[in-house]
């Protein structure tokens, strides 16, 4: 489910590392930018942004 009609990744999967034991906290960053005409490879990142957003994580 992370391919587009063209079978680009579309890079909504992603693995997090964290620690074997304890807890843990930090900041998730989700970008969801927006491709018009423009080629789309699955690397480089659109100059328009439709959504930048950090969220605190705490992992128990």
């Amino acid at each position: 489910m992370d391919q587009d009609d063209n079978d680009l990744p579309d890079g909504l999967n992603f693995t997090a590392a964290i620690p074997a034991r304890g807890t843990t906290s930090g900041t998730l960053r989700i970008i969801l930018s927006h491709f018009d005409e423009e080629l789309k490879d699955g690397t480089d990142q659109s100059d328009e942004t439709d959504i930048d957003a950090i969220l605190p994580v705490n992992i128990q």
